[in-house]
């Protein structure tokens, strides 16, 4: 499910499942890794070495959420930045569902990340990441 807003798209990963996978690539893999975990509650799922034991490819879930991030040196385009190209969008953020999304906006931006809200009303807020993401936080519904 795809929604425009903020000059960018929301994309409703969920829905996909945890084995479909989106990648982000960052300039520092061990770097990304830690703010995915400290930031959103990210859990490593894999992770991939060189011969020489450097890391070049972490696999995460954050809820229902799989994706995986890896150098930039890789030649294959990241999957949302083909689709925000796609549909003319300055970007594509992930939605994350979590149980308090300014408790998180402000972890994410003490964390060196860019936030952005359309008013105060707005009830989604979308973080850019140190590496480029974007995710767009919203208050979790109870499942009735």
């Amino acid at each position: 499910m795809l929604q425009a807003s903020l000059n960018g798209m929301l994309i409703d990963w969920e829905r996909a499942g945890p084995e479909r996978r989106f990648e982000v690539r960052v300039p520092n893999v061990l770097q990304a890794g830690k703010f995915y975990r400290g930031v959103f509650g990210a859990d490593e799922t894999f992770r991939q070495e060189t011969h020489n034991g450097k890391v070049f490819r972490l696999g995460f879930t954050i809820g229902r959420i799989g994706f995986a991030i890896s150098s930039e040196g890789d030649i294959e385009r990241p999957l949302l930045s083909s689709i925000a190209e796609e549909f003319g969008s300055a970007f594509v953020a992930v939605i994350l569902r979590v149980e308090d999304p300014d408790c998180m906006a402000r972890a994410a931006q003490q964390a060196g990340s860019g936030l952005t809200r359309a008013h105060q009303m707005d009830p989604v807020t979308v973080v850019t990441d140190p590496f480029g993401g974007h995710w767009a936080l919203v208050k979790r519904e109870p499942v009735p």
